[in-house]
């Protein structure tokens, strides 16, 4: 498919691929690495009772990180220090059948924040099933060892499973790519 306009009150827009936002939420405790996870409700658009990460569109007049923080508070009840979010990877690949831009952010927590599902607010109505901290991985000193079993026994959208395992092995060499370059 092509790209196209459409008019909107007098004004063109540009009909063309969506960018989403995706959050990694990482809690290092103890040993243990914990994910931020949620399984898709009856509500959700596809991949109902698949687990994924907090992901979402970006709406207009809103950048990545804003909507990434929006999508962890309504799917997951967390509220994230938005300037502890990292953009670590950007996806243009069109193979899915949405063909969505992606931006992955990673958000390494602190032991002490926690989701909260009454403070959920927004997006679509049981849209999310549920949400739960996964432990993903244990580390020992450089090892990592990853614990398979939370990740094999559940059903994953859009291979957050692999890109839960890529992002752990290099947690602690991830670097942010800088999202707002102005030129003068």
């Amino acid at each position: 498919m092509k790209n196209f306009p459409v008019k909107v009150n007098g004004k063109e827009y540009w009909i063309s691929r969506s960018v989403a936002a995706v959050g990694f939420v990482f809690k290092k405790v103890n040993n243990t690495i914990y994910a931020l996870v949620e399984q898709r409700g009856v509500g959700a658009a596809d991949n109902i009772h698949s687990y994924c990460v907090a992901c979402g569109y970006i709406d207009f007049d809103e950048n990545g990180r804003r909507c990434i923080a929006r999508e962890m508070l309504e799917e997951c009840g967390f509220k994230c220090n938005i300037n502890k979010l990292s953009l670590v990877s950007v996806t243009t690949d069109p193979r899915g059948n949405k063909q969505n831009i992606s931006l992955h952010y990673v958000y390494k927590a602190d032991v002490n924040e926690n989701y909260d599902l009454n403070s959920r607010r927004g997006g679509e109505e049981n849209e999310i099933e549920k949400v739960e901290w996964i432990p993903v991985a244990s580390v020992n000193g450089d090892k990592i060892t990853f614990k398979d079993d939370y990740i094999k026994d559940k059903t994953w959208a859009f291979n957050h499973d692999k890109l839960i395992k890529y992002y752990i092995e290099h947690y602690e060499t991830l670097q942010e790519i800088p999202e707002n370059i102005v030129y003068d």
